[in-house]
Formats: structure tokens, C-alpha cells, sequence
């Protein structure tokens, strides 16, 4: 909104990457790393040109369907306690004092419910691979050898490849 007078004020700051990027930011990375760059056709990119003059490329049309985006990939993220999934764009209110209808070109999107369980059984799959702990013995039940409860454990845990130490010794 602001990219011509950020970078007229900020010298430090040589580019800006406006509107959604998912398109456009893998464009502008694989640009940085040529010898020579051409920044002139990735999309919603505002930078300084070669003759000094503030460049601001064309903003893409927004992504109509975001099932079509990839999924992402949550086996790079760092451990937390939680992840936010991105589940939709945009809002389905109007009102005048946000800008969340302006960034979003004034569409609201959501992802389908099947992508945003699979995204859900993914996080939950690579937060199990890092977060599992505590040994399998705890999960026997009282005066039995094996539990139930440990052979359900078990049993969700290999197919999700988490293993405790207690799988294979009895």
C-alpha cells in the first residue's frame, strides 16, 4: 500500500513483496540468487530499478482455490506447542477501519474441510514425531502385563513412526 514511500524513507530496505506472495516470493528467491537479476516480471515486487527509480510490478490475481497451493511443510518448523494452520484468506466482513479486505483484493476463501484435516493429521504427525517423551511402560494398565491402552498407543504410534523405547522389549 505504503512500498513507494517505505523505500523513499528507508534506505535500508531494498525490496517489498506486496499482496499474497506464494507465487511470487519462490520467484523473487530464485531471482536473488542469479548474477545477474531481473526482478521487472515478478509480480507485486517494489524496488529500486537500476536507473533509481521505485519499481512496483503488477500485483498477481489472487488464488482462487487454496487446496491448489501445496501443503506445507511442517516437518521444518521449529518445535512448539501449537501450530496455526492456514485454513482461509481474507474476511467475510467489510468493514471500513481494516485492512484485511483490502490485502485480500476483498475475497474471502477457505481451504476445503478435507484439506484442512489433512493439514490438521499432518501437524499432529510431526508434532507426535517430536514430542512423545514419556516411556511406554506408563501406559500399562494395573496388574497386567500389557494393557490396552498400551497396545492402542502402540499401535497409533508405529503407523505415525514414533516409537518408545518400551515397544519392543516385552
Amino acid at each position: 500500500i505504503l512500498s513507494k514511500e517505505t523505500l523513499d524513507s528507508f534506505p535500508f530496505i531494498d525490496f517489498i513483496l506486496s499482496g499474497e506472495a506464494d507465487i511470487s516470493f519462490p520467484q523473487f528467491i530464485n531471482e536473488l540468487t542469479k548474477p545477474i537479476p531481473d526482478y521487472s516480471d515478478i509480480p507485486g515486487l517494489a524496488y529500486q530499478n537500476t536507473t533509481g527509480l521505485i519499481q512496483h510490478n503488477k500485483l498477481n490475481e489472487s488464488i482462487a482455490n487454496l487446496d491448489d497451493l501445496p501443503v506445507p511443510a511442517y516437518d521444518l518448523v521449529p518445535e512448539l506447542n501449537w501450530i496455526k494452520l492456514d485454513v482461509g484468506r481474507g474476511c467475510p466482513f467489510q468493514c471500513t477501519y481494516c485492512s484485511t479486505n483490502e490485502f485480500f483484493s476483498k475475497r474471502y476463501r477457505v481451504k476445503s474441510a478435507d484439506r484442512i484435516i489433512k493439514e490438521m493429521m499432518l501437524a499432529f504427525e510431526d508434532m507426535m514425531r517430536k514430542k512423545i517423551v514419556m516411556p511406554a511402560h506408563f501406559l500399562r494398565q494395573q496388574g497386567e502385563k500389557i494393557g490396552t491402552s498400551f497396545t492402542h498407543f502402540s499401535d497409533a504410534a508405529q503407523r505415525l513412526g514414533v516409537y518408545t523405547t518400551s515397544d519392543y522389549t516385552d
